[in-house]
């Protein structure tokens, strides 16, 4: 198998296994801070896991070498989390995918801001036009449609996450398992004074049992490997298929319909992030050491 079919191969089924991760949520009967506390503590416990075994031990001196930006990035990472369940709860969950689409553009920014990168001209004009996209989504409330506390909390994922990206560039870190499942952590210490106490049962049990023990660490498995064989643009492009399908399994399962605002702002907004990632594709862009991971728009 050629390095660009094991690339893609990687990333298509991790986008595969994560594409349900909004309709599990929506399932649960329980509130979402009782699902923030048990899906933090199940990432921490199974991507913890994961981490003492990658590192052999050595986990003590990889977190002392990330050392402050190391805590940035997991405060990043553990902010994305909220914001992705508290979205997912309480508005329509194609706005938030939507939202999480908007990440490499918000990393964009970020990179301009924290490590003085420029801002090519292409992108700059994909970052008005994503932001055009957003806005008609948002344009929604005018109607009646959607819910706009749900979509401001919603906001903040694509710039938490693109601030995490942006930020494991500069640490230049080999993989963020540890950091992630720090995340899980600090976001179940959040949430443990709000969540209803008891543990979960019967359906939702076996909701959040899928939801952390399959697809959040397979999918980050999966798709944290594909930039090693294949372009950031080109895992991009795939990761759009994440925005399609996370609504459609939605629609499909829970019953619950994209808005006709979400359907046009985000077809804009991925119809922007594919001929960006294009261009950058046919200039013939090549991976760099490093990055340590693409500027995609993986939900948390």
């Amino acid at each position: 198998m050629t390095d660009q079919m094991k690339g893609t191969l990687l990333t298509l089924v991790g986008v595969l296994v994560l594409s349900p991760d909004a309709m599990i949520i929506r399932l649960m009967s329980v509130d979402p801070m009782t699902v923030i506390f048990w899906r933090g503590l199940g990432i921490f416990v199974v991507l913890g896991i994961l981490s003492l075994v990658r590192h052999k031990g050595g986990v003590i001196a990889y977190a002392r070498k990330c050392g402050w930006t190391g805590v940035m990035i997991a405060i990043c990472f553990a902010v994305c989390q909220l914001a992705f369940v508290g979205g997912v709860a309480t508005t329509n969950p194609a706005h938030v995918l939507v939202m999480v689409a908007a990440t490499p553009l918000c990393a964009a920014i970020a990179s301009r801001i924290l490590l003085g990168e420029r801002i090519a001209p292409s992108t700059a004009i994909a970052i008005v036009a994503g932001l055009a996209g957003v806005a008609i989504m948002l344009s929604s409330h005018m109607s009646g449609e959607g819910n706009w506390r749900g979509d401001l909390v919603a906001a903040a994922v694509p710039i938490s996450l693109g601030t995490a990206f942006t930020l494991i560039r500069k640490l230049r870190a080999p993989d963020v398992f540890f950091l992630y499942a720090i995340a899980g952590l600090l976001v179940a210490l959040v949430a443990a004074p709000f969540h209803a106490p008891g543990l979960l049962r019967g359906a939702d049990a076996a909701l959040m049992g899928l939801l952390v023990l399959l697809v959040v660490p397979i999918s980050f498995a999966l798709i944290t490997q594909g930039p090693r064989y294949i372009t950031s643009a080109e895992v991009s492009l795939i990761m759009l298929l994440e925005t399609i399908l996370g609504p459609i399994w939605v629609w499909a399962v829970v019953g619950i319909a994209p808005t006709v605002h979400a359907l046009v702002g985000g077809g804009l907004l991925l119809a922007t992030l594919a001929l960006h990632s294009w261009w950058r594709l046919s200039r013939g862009r090549r991976p760099q050491k490093s990055e340590a991971m693409p500027l995609t728009s993986q939900s948390p």
